[in-house]
């Protein structure tokens, strides 16, 4: 397989069905962190989620090389880490005040915004039936919300903009696995995840029981999961291909919050 620009796509509908996979996976993670979640816990739950990855990923990553190839920039990279944690902290710190379905929603409004970045940043054209479809998705994010005394403007804003990195790190990833394996790729941003999140996650470990590591140990394997099945989606198909279909994660954070938690859908989530 050889795709040498970020337009081309070498298997769009094997790119979609692992994305729609790792969106099952990663509604999973939405349940557990909730289980688990409260602000306190953010650097407990990023530091076992990425240690878990880390060292998953590290027989895949010794095989095909350490050092990154010569053509991959190394500022996409640093970019990416620091995009991509500050977005699962935002994502955690959702899921400690609100629903899961509602945080989802946030998350994963970042499909709106690819083809948006993918214009600005490659200059990809986007058709008015695209931009059509951006104006309803937003629309549909908007009724999603529950505008309640849970929903605060700093938590909004942590939603919206939890939302644009994730779109931001999705064009990145399918950047960089045009020269990059994706073992490597989740190996250095795990990697250096849970070294920067360990001295804050350091002195709650001893307050942790067997039942915290169990859940904790979920997450990591999870967010593993979806991870390895999202950077494959997106060396198969573009960005743009694969966002409508991270709404399912909402679907399916919606199910978890009806049958988990019995939090049933309002009449204005079911429209949106």
């Amino acid at each position: 397989m050889k795709v040498n620009h970020v337009s081309q796509e070498s298997n769009a509908m094997k790119g979609i069905l692992y994305c729609i996979v790792a969106y099952f996976s990663h509604s999973f993670v939405g349940l557990c962190g909730q289980e688990f979640s409260h602000p306190q816990h953010l650097p407990v739950i990023l530091f076992f989620q990425s240690i878990v990855c880390a060292l998953l990923s590290f027989s895949h990553v010794k095989k095909c090389g350490f050092k990154p190839n010569a053509n991959t920039s190394v500022n996409l990279y640093v970019w990416r880490i620091i995009l991509g944690l500050v977005c699962y902290l935002q994502f955690f710190y959702l899921l400690s005040h609100i629903s899961i379905a509602e945080s989802v929603v946030f998350q994963y409004s970042g499909g709106l915004w690819v083809p948006l970045i993918s214009l600005l940043w490659f200059g990809l054209a986007i058709s008015p039936l695209v931009f059509f479809i951006i104006f309803v998705g937003f629309v549909g994010v908007f009724l999603q919300m529950q505008f309640n005394g849970n929903m605060s403007p700093w938590l909004f804003f942590n939603g919206v903009s939890c939302g644009l990195l994730q779109g931001i790190t999705l064009v990145q990833i399918r950047k960089l696995t045009l020269t990059e394996p994706s073992s490597r790729i989740i190996f250095y941003f795990f990697t250096l995840t849970s070294i920067v999140m360990f001295p804050f996650a350091f002195p709650q470990l001893s307050s942790l029981h067997l039942g915290d590591f169990l859940l904790l140990l979920a997450i990591g394997l999870l967010t593993y999961v979806g991870q390895v099945l999202i950077t494959q989606a997106l060396k198969y198909a573009h960005a743009v291909t694969l966002a409508p279909h991270a709404y399912l994660s909402i679907f399916f954070g919606g199910l978890f919050d009806w049958f988990v938690f019995q939090k049933i859908p309002s009449e204005r989530q079911l429209l949106g």
